[in-house]
C-alpha cells in the first residue's frame, strides 16, 4: 500500500475522531483494508455514531448538550438525528427531523 493511502487515511480518520467508513475507504481507492480501533473517548463514540447514521446525522439531545458543555457527563447512549435516509444502528437512538436546516447544523470539535 502507498505511502499516499495511509496519509489520506490518516488525514481522515485524523479529522472524524479516528473513525473512517467503508464509503470513505473506497472513495479513496481502497478495499478491504482494516484501519484502527474501536472507539473509545466519548468524541470518538460520537463521530462514530454519526457516521454510522449516514450523511445528514448530527450529534442530539443529551450528547449534543455536553458537546457544547451545557452538561457535563455523557449519557450511556448516544442520540442522533437525521434529515434523511433510515439508518439506525443498535445502541444508537435516532430521531428524525423533517424541519432540520443547515442554518441549524454547527460543529463542536469537529462532530456535526
Amino acid at each position: 500500500m502507498p505511502d499516499s493511502f495511509d496519509a489520506a487515511i490518516s488525514r481522515l480518520a485524523h479529522r472524524q475522531h479516528r473513525n473512517i467508513t467503508r464509503e470513505q475507504l473506497l472513495a479513496l481507492g481502497i478495499s478491504d483494508y482494516t484501519v484502527g480501533t474501536p472507539a473509545l473517548t466519548p468524541h470518538e463514540r460520537a463521530y462514530a455514531a454519526i457516521l454510522a447514521c449516514g450523511p445528514t446525522a448530527l450529534l442530539s439531545h443529551e450528547p449534543a448538550m455536553v458537546l457544547h458543555a451545557i452538561w457535563r457527563r455523557w449519557p450511556g447512549r448516544l442520540e442522533v438525528t437525521i434529515t434523511r435516509g433510515d439508518r439506525r444502528p443498535r445502541d444508537i437512538t435516532v430521531h428524525r427531523s423533517r424541519t432540520l436546516t443547515q442554518r441549524d447544523i454547527d460543529r463542536q470539535y469537529g462532530i456535526r
